[in-house]
């Protein structure tokens, strides 16, 4: 279970309506910040302070993770690459079986340290 604040108020909702059912411009003045320009940009700003997410940052965020300290600052490092999420998720949608009515198939990768990196 997830505290409240990490729990999905709505999902598959586009950054229009995003914007329309949050009161953006009142938190940006509470912030005393100018609004970034466009809707990409002001719910990329609303995703940088946690108040919105993309598909892919709900998906990382419950992967398995560690945190590396640089400096005087830990900094969370994922246990995945965000390119190797991605090709996960294209690739379940694109292979997903249509008309199935079998529950999803889970996909449990564990005891994994590190991926290597292409160069």
């Amino acid at each position: 279970m997830h505290p409240l604040d990490q729990e999905v108020a709505l999902e598959q909702v586009s950054a229009v309506d995003v914007l329309n059912l949050f009161d953006y411009p009142k938190y940006f003045r509470l912030l005393r910040v100018p609004p970034a320009d466009g809707t990409d940009a002001i719910v990329e700003a609303l995703a940088r302070d946690r108040l919105v997410a993309r598909s892919l940052d709900y998906m990382t965020a419950r992967l398995p993770a560690h945190e590396e300290i640089v400096g005087a600052l830990r900094v969370p490092m994922p246990s995945f690459p965000e390119v190797a999420v991605r090709e996960l998720l294209a690739n379940a949608l694109i292979h997903q079986v249509s008309g199935a009515t079998e529950n999803c198939t889970l996909l449990a990768v564990e005891n994994c340290t590190h991926l290597g990196t292409r160069t």
